[in-house]
Parts: C-alpha cells; structure tokens; sequence
C-alpha cells in the first residue's frame, strides 16, 4: 500500500481537512440564518394582522359608542309625555256601576232570585204534586231533552231539564210551550256550559205571574183575572 503522507495530494487533503469545519460551520449558520429570517417574516406578519384586528375592533368601539347615544335618545323621545300616545281616560267608579250588565249576567241574578222564591215559600201539597206530575208527563214526549229534577211550592215551581245537545236545548221551549203547566207563565235559564247542556225552567201557578212573583208588579188573588201569558226567556225582561 502506498504511503499516503509521501503523496503528491497530501498537502491538498490536509488543505481540505482544515477548510471542512469552516464550510460546515458557513453551512449551519446559513441555515440558521434562514430559518430566523422566516420567523422574522413570520412574526411581522403576524404584527401586521394583530394591529389590522386591533384597528377593526376599535373602529367597532367608536361605531357603537356612537350608536348607544342615539339609542338611549331614541328611547328617551318615544318614553317622554309629549311622544307617548294619549290613552283613554280612566273610568269613573259612578260610570263603571251605571254601565250596563252583560245579558248573561242578569240571566244568572234572574235565576237566583228565582231559586231564592223557591227555597223560602211554604209548598201547597195539592197543587205543587199535580203540577210536578203533568209537567213529568209533557217532557216525557220532548225529544232529545229530559226532566231530571221538579220541585213545587204555592206559586212556583222549578224543573230542570237535561239537553242532548245545544240544539236540543234551542228547540225545547218551542216544544212544550202551551203544554200542560208550561201553557202558564214561565222562565228559562239556559246553562251552555254544563256537560251535557242543562235548562232550569220556572213555571208560575195560574194567575200569578212571575213579575208578581219577584215584586215587580203588585199582586192578584189567585181567583182574579189572568195575566196574559208571557212564555220564553224574555218574559221578565
């Protein structure tokens, strides 16, 4: 093997062997110098986006510091007296008691005036058995209505009829009216809400007429002469 320090190319190599630290020292810091120059970009870049944000949140800052004011001034225009809709005036407690009640309402006091008579007057045992037993036989030929409860004083009796429907309930009077007691003076109270629909009907003894009755009108003897007869939910209007 030849001996490579008595070569021609020894002082080339040894030349070679000292450069190569060096080169490989340039190597690595160029490549360290490139890498930091990217971050560097990198890192302005990412400055440059932040402050752009930074200038767009501020710009949304200053549009709503400009927009609160008009709001809270809006707000203030529509709450203030002048701005704000005149309402109605306020109803008076002498108005409010002379107002007119609701048809409905004045159903419900007829009928508990009526229950009132009913409850309180002494029973006549002849009259208030054979009228019980002809108006028993009159809504036994209604259709699609019947009698479920009857009771009679002297002067008035009350019977309570069950509907089958609210039609039912529309043509009952329509077909007992003239019919055994209900040919006298008589009152309907309907009740539409009840399931199934429910009638109360207050018949008046002959010649005794339910204005009589409630002390509308002065009375008659029972011999006197007779009232007309007034049948249907409008007879004490």
């Amino acid at each position: 093997m030849a001996d490579v320090e008595g070569s021609p190319n020894t002082p080339l190599l040894s030349h070679v062997w000292r450069a190569l630290p060096l080169v490989v020292a340039l190597g690595v810091g160029g490549i360290a110098w490139s890498m930091y120059a990217r971050q560097d970009a990198a890192q302005r870049s990412l400055q440059q986006e932040t402050a752009h944000l930074r200038e767009q949140v501020a710009a949304a800052e200053r549009s709503r510091e400009g927009e609160l004011p008009r709001a809270i001034a809006e707000g203030l225009r529509t709450l203030s007296p002048a701005a704000a809709t005149p309402s109605a005036p306020l109803a008076s407690p002498a108005a409010t008691a002379s107002a007119p009640r609701s048809a409905r309402a004045r159903s419900q006091e007829m009928a508990s005036r009526l229950d009132q008579l009913v409850s309180t007057e002494r029973t006549d045992p002849v009259w208030s058995s054979e009228t019980a037993r002809a108006a028993e036989a009159t809504l036994a030929t209604v259709t699609g209505s019947r009698l479920r409860s009857a009771e009679c004083r002297t002067s008035l009796c009350r019977f309570v009829v069950s509907n089958d429907s609210l039609e039912a309930q529309h043509g009952l009077a329509e077909q007992i009216a003239g019919q055994g007691p209900f040919a006298e003076d008589v009152w309907y109270y309907y009740d539409r809400e009840s399931n199934p629909p429910q009638t109360t009907l207050y018949v008046a003894r002959h010649g005794v007429p339910l204005r009589t009755l409630l002390g509308d009108v002065p009375p008659r003897p029972l011999n006197g002469p007779t009232p007309p007869t007034n049948n249907g939910v409008d007879a004490l209007r």
